[in-house]
């Protein structure tokens, strides 16, 4: 009958198609581990969505991941050591890099709500300087920003009274919230649970404009699955912060 062999022929041609899309992913798996570096801040926001989206299209992928700061995941990347990072990008791009610009996500000064300098009907960075702070070592590249924006006032350097780690302080906000230390964080994190009992500081010179993306080396191939998660990443990445906020 002309039927029974046509759906014959149609279940042939379907069971090749699984076939042949579970070579290519046991090939793409073959060819090596996605090896990503994520910032602390951005593994649940940029990372996750495109991981969880790579591994329902390519069930074989293997995914090495690095949570570092931006220092750190460059440095490996340029030696080799992941094939791309998603931080916050360099505002001087480095010559052996190429960026992806992904979002928008601008760097606050924050204080608790009730903080004596909210108090102050015009604020300036001089009137920090009394102030103790809740930073980030030095060698990560907010904490060099906020150094730079006091050297070009001719200011003394931030008193620096805890110095964490990282930039992800969503553990230590409670610091900040019952003391007078000023703080940094990410402004996608004002308004979330973490960050709603602090106030970002009322002047410009309390934002530090910066754009998250990724970073791969120029002129080196990039393995397939590692195109593809570039690609997700794209299609995946949310509205930036200050956009959402204002809607």
């Amino acid at each position: 009958d002309a039927l029974p062999i046509c759906k014959r022929t149609s279940a042939l041609h379907a069971s090749l198609g699984e076939a042949i899309k579970e070579a290519a992913d046991l090939h793409l798996a073959e060819m090596g581990v996605l090896r990503v570096g994520v910032s602390p801040l951005y593994v649940q926001r940029l990372f996750v969505p495109a991981a969880l989206e790579l591994r329902r299209q390519r069930p074989a992928a293997r995914l090495s991941v690095m949570v570092n700061l931006n220092d750190a995941l460059i440095t490996a990347l340029r030696v080799g050591d992941i094939d791309l990072a998603i931080n916050a990008l360099p505002g001087v791009m480095p010559e052996d890099l190429r960026s992806l610009p992904l979002i928008e996500d601008d760097l606050c000064l924050v204080v608790r709500k009730d903080h004596p300098l909210l108090r102050k009907r015009r604020l300036r960075l001089q009137d920090l300087g009394d102030a103790e702070w809740l930073l980030p070592g030095p060698g990560v590249a907010a904490r060099r920003s906020i150094e730079d924006r006091f050297a070009e006032a001719r200011l003394p350097p931030p008193r620096v009274a805890i110095e964490v780690s990282n930039t992800d302080g969503a553990q230590l906000t409670e610091m900040v919230v019952h003391s007078d230390l000023i703080s940094i964080v990410s402004e996608s994190m004002i308004g979330t649970p973490a960050g709603n009992s602090l106030s970002p500081l009322p002047m410009a010179d309390a934002r530090l404009t910066r754009t998250i993306g990724a970073l791969v080396r120029k002129g080196a191939p990039l393995p397939p699955l590692a195109e593809r998660f570039l690609e997700l990443l794209q299609s995946a990445r949310p509205v930036r912060a200050s956009s959402a906020r204002r809607s």
